[in-house]
Formats: structure tokens, sequence, C-alpha cells
């Protein structure tokens, strides 16, 4: 393997390991942080070798980022979060893997190309959790959040005997003072 993609990957590796890190802790999956970027450097390392030295010397459209982080930053995402990802396949059969999409939201409408996004995503992540976890919710509208929101099921799924009408009701008071929330800290 080539030098140049050896000490790059080197140089680099603490970092995509906190962002491995990150994934992981919000996905229940802190102790498979060094299986789980592993398996994507090996994955990595199987490539072109001439294509992975470009991607070493190309810089992306987001600034301070080589092609090659971006592709193993996609790749931590992607191995974390599908069901069908080749980390989920080969060592998690069978375990339901949560897909939490925060662009619900709708937190900021901005352009993606005019900041770094990976960054930008972690920031409101951080805060959407805060928030929640300081909301004092009760039991059961944190678990009607939680199923709609973080596991992305439909309510016609929801195990409990409510009506539809009222889970609907109690998830929308939580987006809303989530909302309210983000607008008293200016981010809206």
């Amino acid at each position: 393997m080539d030098a140049i993609i050896n000490n790059y990957i080197e140089q680099h590796y603490q970092n995509w390991l906190d962002y491995t890190f990150f994934h992981c802790s919000q996905n229940e999956m802190q102790d498979e942080t060094y299986d789980l970027l592993n398996e994507v450097i090996l994955a990595l390392l199987s490539k072109d070798p001439v294509k992975l030295k470009n991607m070493v010397e190309v810089p992306s459209k987001c600034g301070r980022y080589k092609l090659i982080d971006i592709y193993v930053l996609r790749m931590i995402k992607l191995n974390v979060y599908s069901k069908t990802s080749p980390y989920q396949s080969k060592f998690k059969k069978g375990k339901l893997v949560d897909d939490v999409d925060f662009s619900r939201l709708k937190i900021i409408d901005e352009p993606d190309d005019q900041d770094d996004k990976p960054e930008r995503i972690f920031s409101q992540t951080s805060q959407v959790r805060s928030i929640v976890g300081n909301l004092n919710l009760s039991t059961e509208a944190m678990a009607i959040f939680e199923h709609r929101f973080i596991h992305n099921l439909p309510f016609s799924e929801w195990p409990g005997p409510e009506p539809k009408k009222e889970l609907y009701e109690t998830y929308n008071k939580v987006v809303q003072l989530i909302k309210a929330k983000l607008k008293g800290e200016s981010l809206l």
C-alpha cells in the first residue's frame, strides 16, 4: 500500500475515531467503535490504490477536508445507522438499528456547501437531545416521541391502547416545544 495513504490514515485515525464514537454512542454501540472504524478502513484499503491516492490529494468542497475524509465519514454513518450496511450485515444480524433523521425538525434552512455539514449536524443533534432531555416530559410523551421521531415508526405500530389522535397530538406538542426552545435559542 502506498505510504501516502498509510500516513494519511495514521494522521486522521483519531479524528475518525471521535466521529465514529459519537455516532456509535447515538446508536448505543459505544463498545463497537473500534471494530466499526477498523471495518471501514479495511473496506477503504480494498479500493483501487490509484483512486485512494487521488482522494488523499484532492480537497473536497468542505474546506479543510479531503475527499477521503468525506468518504470515510459517510461510510461510518452508513455502517452505524443502516440496517443493510456491510458492518450491520456482518456483525448485527437481526438487530434493529435506529435510523434518526434530524432534518425533519427543519432547524436551519441554508445551502449545504456554505458550512461544515458534519459539524453542524453534530451541533444540531446535541442541541435537540439536550432540549428533549430538559423538557421534563411525561414517560408516555417521551415514549411517543421516541417511537415516531427516534425510531421512525408509524403510529399504526404503537403498542399501547391510546387512540391515534392522542398519539398525534402528543407528538406534535413535543415537536412544538422543541421548536419553541430552538427559537428561544435563536436557531430558527
